[in-house]
């Protein structure tokens, strides 16, 4: 990539921030029809992250409303010289851990009572990148149910780095833990992942 397209995108991602800061204060400011914007901007982020932790699409819709909700209620606590994706990205975790454990005292998501016939079968573990199965449109189902069934300190780790694409610093903020914690459980979960995404009997 050059340094013009650089340049545009990095340009591109300022104008952005630019405008939901704006929109942030905007709404602080009185004016709540402009939280339409964060909204609508931060809708099909949260809404992904919900549906790998849940696995339910009308379940994770329902979900993301909650966080919205919780976002607006803590909008004047965020700091306007900070970035605003980590932050929702806080929120948004600790809602859907809380989530989780409401609805499954045993750290188990509905997914796991699939039927045996809708298991997927995957090459071989030594080859394959837990990312690239993630990515593949007929991996889904079995995937995230392979991501209900870690640990879920792993499984938070990998969804805001690998899924999300989130640095390990920023993952080492949201999730109130040590960069070199982070690149350990992720590790973990990538090998966890891997064996069981590579099991004929899952």
């Amino acid at each position: 990539m050059n340094k013009s397209v650089l340049s545009l995108k990095k340009r591109e991602n300022n104008d952005d921030e630019s405008r939901i800061l704006a929109a942030i204060q905007e709404t602080l400011n009185g004016n709540t029809q402009s939280f339409a914007i964060i909204v609508e901007k931060y809708t099909p982020i949260l809404y992904s992250l919900s549906y790998k932790m849940i696995g339910y699409s009308s379940e994770a819709e329902d979900v993301v409303q909650e966080i919205f909700l919780k976002v607006f209620a803590s909008l004047d606590k965020f700091k306007i010289s900070s970035r605003f994706l980590p932050w929702i990205y806080t929120i948004a975790i600790n809602y859907l851990r809380s989530y989780l454990k409401k609805r499954n005292k045993q750290r188990k998501i509905r997914l796991l009572y699939m039927d045996k016939d809708e298991a997927i079968d995957f090459p071989d573990h030594k080859q394959v990148d837990p990312e690239q199965l993630f990515l593949r449109k007929e991996a889904e189902q079995a995937a995230i149910k392979a991501l209900g069934r870690l640990r879920p300190e792993y499984r938070d780790v990998f969804l805001l780095r690998s899924l999300e694409g989130l640095s390990v610093k920023e993952v080492s903020s949201i999730l109130n833990i040590p960069e070199g914690t982070v690149k350990i459980h992720l590790h973990r979960a990538k090998k966890d992942l891997i064996k069981m995404l590579s099991d004929s009997d899952f």
